[in-house]
């Protein structure tokens, strides 16, 4: 008489198999492991990276000689982040002592009105001025004197921008405006940058 084989049930009927699905967190190391990146963390690491390129990029320094020190300090104000007034004269004596030497980067020269950036940093984190600007009241005389100085002492490659009384009526404004002087003065700069002038 043939014996049939037996076959031994490697699972009894009373146990029942149970495959315990992979966690969360095992999915997430199993696609790190294969390079998968979720398109959620392409878009946050691409903000971050140009958060971090906006906060590198340093403002073009700049001075300033003009007769009304409110207004030169709101300008300073208004033409950030792009441009940073860091020294700012109001008178002609100052401005022919102290711009030719900040100019030329001899940074420890204080400003006497005490005002733009430099004067409220160490010498070490100063910066010297890539152009100088001139307030519509400053007569022509005074424009060449300083700039004559300026150049003498650091070479031509430092810029003039005039806004003139002409440049701010031509706007509308009745008067003189931070705003609008802000504004003009952003377009010449504009200017100079997009020319290679002023970088």
């Amino acid at each position: 008489m043939d014996v049939m084989p037996t076959t031994t049930c490697l699972f009894p009927a009373s146990r029942t198999l149970r495959i315990k699905a992979p966690t969360t967190l095992a999915l997430f190391h199993a696609r790190a492991h294969t390079k998968h990146i979720s398109p959620i963390f392409s878009t946050t690491r691409s903000r971050l990276s140009t958060t971090q390129h906006i906060k590198m990029a340093s403002p073009i320094p700049l001075a300033s000689f003009g007769a009304n020190p409110e207004i030169a300090e709101q300008i300073r104000r208004l033409l950030l982040p792009e441009y940073e007034i860091v020294h700012i004269c109001t008178n002609l004596s100052d401005a022919t002592a102290e711009l030719p030497q900040v100019c030329a980067g001899r940074l420890d020269t204080p400003a006497a009105s005490g005002l733009g950036s430099n004067a409220s940093v160490d010498v070490a984190d100063r910066k010297a001025p890539k152009a100088i600007i001139f307030g519509g009241g400053i007569p022509d005389d005074e424009v060449t004197a300083v700039t004559e100085a300026v150049h003498g002492a650091a070479g031509a490659a430092v810029k003039v921008v005039r806004v003139t009384r002409a440049d701010i009526l031509a706007t509308g404004a009745t008067g003189p405006s931070a705003e609008v002087i802000a504004g003009v003065l952003r377009g010449e700069l504009v200017g100079l940058v997009e020319a290679g002038e002023l970088v």
